[in-house]
């Protein structure tokens, strides 16, 4: 048995019985808050059983003396019949284990995915138990007072009294009682299920059960005090095909760096740059949840966090909400697109003067339709010139090309060149932020970061070269791999969605064959409202053996892409957030079978 303070606030990869059997000593958790397995994910492909007996058996054993267990729980309904097994696990808690069941509580969602039909038999389920199951009496029990009283500011008075004066003489005395602004609130917890709604609502979703962040910061609140020991588990990952947006562009999780930042969005849209507090990667086999339309491509683990907007949310333009991939059902959900970019100016450098709108549509011409001009010296050609060369039909966009770059010298080469002069300091930075060959041509870090403007000017010089504009829809296309991956993130920096298909060399593309000796890139660009996702059409379970990944920011989003569609998506943890904002102790192990190096990861943080 290893010491208490060599596992605090640290991951472990392994199952959890192992960890509370060989890593957590007894009597030493002030509080476990998980949302356990339900009944129709008990078994996992007949290699791992969700051990509900033994695990409870071990929660209390490391349960301090007057500790609290807080269970978040539902019923699956099988053939018409709720299975009841939320209360059988709070009776083997009572029962078996020796726990006080100290309150049987309520945590009721503000709205539903999927309410009831006017000619259905039930109901619309709108809430969950949360079973409280203490120690003894619970030690702390930091009751939250922010239940309005109506009467406030005013007094009780108590029934008259009499009591002998100095005098010894009876007179009449009132005991007066004021009504304080606020009492404990009730048992019945209601949280809008969605970023940003209630307090420091960053929520993310654990497990089969939708699982606010702020209902584990007012448990971890009640029932603990700063210092105190909270273990919960669980947590989702993507598969191995899945890619990240970092400041160093697209990378596969396996190949993420310790300098890579990841691109995150914040509660106000914003686009920034984090660095990872987590980092997991564990095999994983069994049941991956596919979402898969027109828009968007995932494979997720079950209970992964989906950045979603619901039908009520976007119907009364609410912010978006985590819903965990195995919940979403009987809906219609949206993923969000883009995002508010800031960007800053030029770096401090030798050419800063030139990096203007016009400088950068330049570029995005040279990117597309342009290359470098080299001397030619004897038989053949030799260094780079000062020239940029821009191949462009004279016509609607050779006019629009002389009208953008206004202000420079160009001048004109047969009937479809146009030159550019500049200095040899320019061509040489061009050279390095852009490359040179139309097969590895890309877009740098440093003009990915500028500001807006200057971005659009970019893009529109991308666009004119080797795009296409029909109504809203928008399609660019290059035989550059890294261009490609700068493109669809200059894409999000400036509010659109996209979605990448390979055509395979000598293509016919709008009934015109092309001909290269590589792949074409297609990317598909829309500014439009944010993806659907259609359940019944769009969600599907597949099987899957192999590594799975994920990270932690402190946004809780992450940009990803899989098989060229590009989509915001939720990352890994929330218990151990709430913790440790609340200076609290954590550890973390995976009591799902499946997700067995996760539990851990999440529980020993701070």
């Amino acid at each position: 048995m290893i010491k208490i303070d060599n596992a605090l606030n640290s991951y472990y990869i392994e199952d959890c019985i192992y960890t509370l059997e060989n890593r957590i000593p007894d009597n030493s958790i002030d509080l476990v808050l998980t949302s356990p397995p339900y009944d129709d994910i008990r078994n996992y492909n007949n290699n791992y059983c969700f051990d509900f007996e033994t695990i409870a058996q071990l929660l209390t054993k490391k349960l301090k003396e007057g500790g609290v267990i807080v269970w978040v729980v539902g019923d699956a309904t099988i053939k018409g019949s709720e299975t009841g097994t939320s209360f059988k696990q709070a009776l083997y808690f009572k029962n078996e284990c020796g726990l006080r069941i100290h309150d049987t509580m309520i945590f009721q969602k503000n709205t539903t995915t999927f309410p009831a039909r006017h000619n259905g038999k039930r109901y619309t389920q709108i809430f969950e138990y949360m079973f409280v199951f203490s120690k003894g009496a619970p030690a702390i029990a930091n009751l939250i007072c922010d239940k309005p009283n109506r009467w406030a500011g005013t007094t009780n008075f108590a029934k008259v009294k009499t009591d002998r004066n100095k005098s010894d003489n009876l007179v009449e005395k009132k005991k007066f009682k004021p009504i304080p602004d606020f009492s404990p609130r009730l048992n019945i917890w209601t949280y809008v299920t969605g970023k940003g709604f209630s307090g420091n609502d960053d929520i993310a979703y654990e497990h089969p059960a939708i699982f606010p962040e702020k209902l584990a910061e007012d448990h971890i609140k009640t029932w603990t005090n700063e210092g105190g020991l909270v273990y919960d588990p669980f947590l989702g990952c993507y598969d191995d095909k899945t890619e990240v947006l970092t400041n160093n562009g697209w990378k596969y999780f396996k190949d993420l760096l310790s300098t890579d930042f990841m691109m995150t969005k914040n509660e106000k849209s914003f686009l920034e740059y984090q660095k990872p507090t987590k980092y997991y990667n564990y095999e994983y086999n069994g049941d991956m949840i596919r979402i898969k339309s027109r828009s968007t491509d995932l494979l997720v683990t079950p209970n992964h966090n989906m950045y979603v907007l619901t039908h009520n949310n976007f119907l009364k333009k609410r912010k978006p909400e985590f819903i965990i991939a195995e919940n979403l059902k009987n809906a219609l959900y949206r993923i969000p697109i883009g995002g508010n970019w800031v960007g800053g100016e030029p770096f401090d450098n030798s050419i800063s003067s030139y990096i203007d709108e016009s400088f950068m549509f330049l570029l995005g011409m040279y990117l597309s339709d342009g290359y470098i001009e080299k001397k030619f010296r004897g038989k053949s050609y030799g260094e780079y010139s000062n020239n940029v060369m821009i191949c462009q039909n004279q016509g609607t966009k050779w006019n629009e090309i002389i009208q953008r770059l206004n202000g420079y010298k160009i001048s004109k080469c047969g009937e479809r060149k146009m030159r550019v002069k500049f200095n040899p300091m320019v061509i040489n930075w061009i050279l390095e932020n852009c490359g040179s060959s139309k097969y590895n041509k890309f877009i740098s870090s440093e003009l990915l970061n500028y500001s807006p403007n200057l971005l659009h000017a970019l893009f529109d010089g991308l666009i004119l070269g080797d795009g296409t504009v029909r109504g809203n829809a928008i399609v660019y296309y290059t035989v550059s791999k890294q261009l490609c991956a700068g493109f669809e993130e200059l894409c999000l920096k400036l509010g659109y969605e996209t979605s990448t298909r390979i055509r395979q060399k000598n293509s016919v593309i709008r009934d015109r064959p092309i001909i290269t000796t590589t792949p074409i890139f297609e990317i598909n660009v829309r500014k439009s409202k944010n993806k659907e996702i259609q359940p019944s059409k769009h969600i599907s379970k597949t099987q899957y053996s192999g590594n799975v990944y994920c990270v932690e920011v402190p946004n809780h989003t992450l940009y990803v892409k899989r098989n060229g569609f590009c989509s915001w998506c939720g990352n890994s943890g929330t218990v151990a957030k709430a913790a440790k904002s609340l200076k609290r102790n954590f550890i973390g192990t995976e009591i799902n079978p499946e997700y067995e190096h996760i539990i851990e990861k999440r529980l020993l943080i701070q």
